[in-house]
């Protein structure tokens, strides 16, 4: 089996996770349009199936549910109402999914380097 770089991956849910870091200087839903924007560019050309981890793979889960559901709205330039109509329970979810999923794969493109 070749080996999967998970560097794209690593980049692109970093800066989803400083784009859902307070203050959010320009508001807290072009916030997290910008976060949903770099997600579905982490999720451009991956490979799911090379993620071993349960828990991650809960994580990635919770994110593509996130950019299902957004995805109808964006389309008919709704997103920001979308997001406003998010209740608090739904963005800390996504947020902490978005952040975990950073660490993970940091970690496993940090483990890349060395091997």
């Amino acid at each position: 089996m070749t080996k999967y770089s998970f560097a794209n991956q690593a980049d692109r849910f970093s800066r989803a996770r400083t784009e859902l870091m307070t203050p959010h200087r320009d508001g807290e839903e072009k916030s997290f349009i910008e976060a949903r924007i770099q997600c579905r560019q982490a999720f451009q050309d991956f490979d799911e199936t090379q993620v071993d981890d349960e828990s991650a793979r809960g994580w990635i889960k919770t994110i593509r549910r996130f950019i299902a559901k957004t995805s109808g709205q964006a389309l008919h330039g709704g997103l920001v109402e979308c997001i406003r109509d998010m209740d608090l329970e739904e963005k800390c979810e996504f947020s902490k999914a978005v952040d975990q999923l950073a660490s993970w794969f940091k970690g496993k493109s940090w483990a890349e380097t060395e091997s």
